[in-house]
């Protein structure tokens, strides 16, 4: 009995980081509007701005009438369309996102600037080769968030019928501290992972126009998940500090109970003299 419990325990803790881990991918990786308002308030938009200029052919940083044309509002709106195309893509298999300059293309030309041919027209965003796989991470992700829970109140179910007294409070407050500990451990990942990409951007001198924005993205990025695994965290370990003051509440209340009974079945002075 005591290694199912065990047993029991480590699925429960494996259920909750792995639920709680979808959970925060789905809205935060996966979410065009989690990566929308990050691109914001990293100043992604406003600092983009001063690179789309090189989209003109022989274009420099700073060229006035791309500049122009090329405001930090243009510049959300299209990111703006096409998160919310690879959302629905990905997620509910609509059609493939594509980009589309055509009228920033016949307003440069209206302004003596041409723009790459490609760009004159809607252009339709390939999947990458490894589409299939992001579908099923997308659907597995999914089912964890929907079955999740339900696994956790089973599992837990299972150890407060195989526990008893303090040790069943006690039990589902160690699952919940070790599981809190894991997300502190996500939370050190996500926080550490966007010096990491901003190294390797760094390297690449291809990139260097847009490293500047791209770091300032990865930063907001990271600390976004990061704060989301750091509230799961403190969630457990608030659960788990509940959990303890009702084991403690339950354990001085059988204690109270025991004494009682023991004060009923001890012989009293007047059951003494009785029997004398």
């Amino acid at each position: 009995m005591h290694l199912l419990a065990k047993l029991v325990g480590f699925l429960a803790v494996v259920a909750i980081t792995v639920t709680a881990f979808a959970w925060v991918l789905d809205t935060t990786l996966l979410s065009a509007h989690f990566l929308d308002h990050q691109a914001e308030a990293s100043g992604f938009y406003s600092q983009g701005t001063n690179v789309l200029p090189l989209l003109a052919e022989h274009g420099q940083p700073g060229d006035s009438v791309m500049t122009d044309l090329v405001t930090p509002a243009y510049f959300k709106s299209q990111i703006q369309n096409l998160l919310d195309q690879l959302e629905l893509h990905y997620k509910k298999d609509g059609p493939p996102p594509q980009l589309d300059f055509t009228d920033l293309a016949i307003k440069a030309r209206n302004n003596g600037v041409e723009l790459p041919p490609a760009l004159a027209q809607p252009t339709i965003i390939a999947d990458p080769p490894n589409a299939g796989t992001i579908r099923s991470l997308v659907r597995v992700v999914t089912l964890v968030k929907l079955a999740g829970p339900v696994i956790v109140i089973i599992l837990l179910a299972v150890l407060a019928v195989l526990a008893h007294g303090w040790h069943r409070y006690w039990g589902v407050a160690k699952i919940l501290i070790m599981a809190a500990i894991l997300q502190g451990l996500l939370w050190l990942g996500a926080m550490g992972l966007p010096g990491l990409l901003g190294s390797l951007v760094s390297a690449n001198k291809d990139l260097a126009a847009i490293t500047p924005p791209l770091l300032a993205l990865f930063k907001a990025i990271g600390a976004g998940v990061a704060s989301e695994f750091g509230t799961i965290s403190l969630g457990l370990l608030a659960l788990a500090g509940l959990f303890l003051v009702m084991g403690l509440i339950s354990k001085a209340g059988h204690s109270l109970h025991r004494r009682h009974k023991r004060d009923e079945l001890r012989p009293t002075s007047d059951n003494r003299l009785n029997l004398n």
